[in-house]
């Protein structure tokens, strides 16, 4: 169900606030996710297009040797995507484990670039990772509180 007025959300709010406080919290999840969804799509689209426009660069320098996918006869190099608010966002290609831009970052998206990638689909299935990341990270928050 949607909310769409602040004064619904209010009345919902004051509503389930007289039927105890678990029924208030439950709907302060659902509302910040729906919130959260709406609010953010134009940074989310600014990120993928972002994303997107790496990724061509990126498809552009694959050297012949570059085997990001091992035992394959194909050039194709990693990518890893992280961010911690969706603004400010890292890439790094190959397997840097502990090192890297990504390192610092709670969200990690990993992907793969062949020169044949599509990489409007990688882009948004990167956002997506992220995306999905950080609204369980806040999901996580919103239940612990008391």
């Amino acid at each position: 169900m949607n909310y769409n007025t602040w004064k619904e959300r209010i009345d919902l709010a004051q509503s389930l606030l007289n039927k105890g406080q678990h029924a208030y919290l439950a709907f302060n999840k659902r509302i910040a996710k729906q919130m959260n969804k709406s609010k953010n799509v134009r940074k989310w689209q600014k990120l993928e297009r972002e994303i997107r426009g790496t990724i061509l660069s990126l498809k552009k320098g694959i050297q012949d040797d570059d085997r990001g996918i091992e035992d394959t006869n194909y050039p194709s190099i990693q990518v890893t995507f992280s961010t911690n608010d969706a603004t400010d966002w890292n890439f790094q290609t190959g397997d840097n484990s502990y090192q890297g831009p990504c390192y610092g970052d709670k969200h990690w998206s990993v992907t793969y670039i062949t020169r044949k990638s599509n990489c409007k689909d990688i882009a948004k299935e990167v956002v997506c990772d992220l995306s999905e990341l950080m609204l369980q990270a806040q999901d996580s928050v919103i239940e612990k509180q008391p």
